[in-house]
């Protein structure tokens, strides 16, 4: 009784973890993320969510599989208690059978078997004796069929009991699989309702990147038109001053430090433009030629070369948690799938040894 009561209330536990999770469950299409901020958000706290219910689920199953079992072993317990019953009945019936003979021998014979037993006693001290044994047997007959009807009842009412308690656990076990295929249920529904948000989240990638590259595209037309006129840089040219030394420099709104000349802007602000790709470095031997800037290369200085990008545009350039700040003096590479070339210094700073893929975004001074 007491297992019964206490599966009793893991049912009652779990239906309030259903109500929980059904009721936190979306209803209806996910809704429209505002931005790619906000909808990262949604997906991480949508991905929370859906783990909280997948460890109900899994609480759900636990309790499942201990119903399951619990009527197992009430059945095992049924099945067992029938078969000690039908011990207990072929010997009862062997014993009344048993009486029954002795009772049609008396019937026929008038009750005198026994009367001669007695009165063929030649001393009292026999007749004595031989009454005992005659009403020991015939004692340990009557008390052989009553216990046996004893344990006849006994085991009738342990089937009773057995059976009734096998009932009520075959309900509950039918409750708590309701229950768990309602919480199976919602954790499908929050999945697709995750699915659909990374669905958006991925949209909003597209459409971010699509808008850089629209972006990139205008800075490219920007740049081929002043290649027709001359290279004109976008800012100012920096000059080194013949100074090889470095220092670091802070992007607004970014955490972590990016290397620069020393020479250079120390603050930053982002335009909103950003690519990746691979980028190489330049060859030791081009090292005090001129470049397309008409700037005299130095491979100790932070520059490169892009096929399309204006002379002057700074681009902090990443590679895992390498960074460093360049500007754009010269034009290249012309190898195609190449976005850059650094010097030897530039490509040492973010890790690469000629060759390596590399993020890209375009910055400007902040004052």
């Amino acid at each position: 009784m007491r297992a019964s009561r206490l599966l009793a209330l893991r049912v009652l536990s779990l239906g309030l973890v259903v109500a929980l999770s059904v009721s936190a469950a979306p209803a209806g299409a996910a809704p429209a993320p505002g931005n790619l901020q906000d909808a990262k958000k949604q997906t991480a706290a949508a991905r929370a969510k859906l783990a909280s219910m997948r460890d109900d689920l899994a609480s759900g199953m636990d309790r499942y599989t201990t119903a399951s079992d619990n009527l197992a072993q009430t059945r095992a317990q049924i099945a067992d208690n029938a078969k000690r019953l039908a011990v207990v009945e072929a010997n009862l019936k062997r014993n009344q059978r048993f009486l029954d003979t002795q009772a049609k021998f008396l019937y026929r014979t008038g009750g005198t078997g026994f009367v001669d037993v007695l009165l063929g006693a030649s001393t009292f001290e026999q007749f004595s004796t031989r009454l005992a044994v005659l009403t020991q047997i015939a004692e340990a007959d009557a008390s052989l069929v009553s216990a046996l009807k004893g344990q006849r009842a006994e085991s009738a009412r342990l089937t009773t009991e057995l059976k009734q308690r096998e009932a009520k656990q075959a309900t509950q076990l039918a409750t708590v699989a309701a229950q768990r295929r309602r919480v199976q249920s919602s954790v499908n529904d929050q999945q697709a309702y995750l699915s659909s948000l990374s669905a958006q989240v991925q949209t909003l990638v597209d459409q971010q990147e699509a808008a850089a590259a629209r972006a990139a595209s205008t800075t490219n037309l920007t740049a081929t038109a002043s290649s027709v006129s001359g290279p004109k840089p976008k800012q100012p040219m920096p000059d080194s001053g013949g100074s090889t030394s470095l220092s670091k420099a802070t992007i607004a709104g970014r955490s972590g430090s990016w290397t620069v000349m020393s020479n250079e802007p120390k603050k930053y602000r982002s335009t909103g433009v950003s690519f990746d790709g691979v980028a190489t470095q330049y060859s030791n031997s081009d090292n005090g030629t001129g470049t397309s800037s008409g700037r005299t290369f130095n491979d100790q200085e932070l520059t490169c070369a892009s096929r399309t990008l204006p002379f002057g545009t700074r681009l902090a350039v990443s590679r895992g948690s390498n960074r460093v700040i360049v500007v754009v003096t010269d034009r290249g590479p012309f190898t195609k799938g190449r976005i850059l070339d650094l010097t030897i210094r530039a490509g040492g700073i973010v890790g690469i040894d000629g060759v390596g893929k590399v993020h890209c975004e375009i910055v400007e001074p902040a004052n």
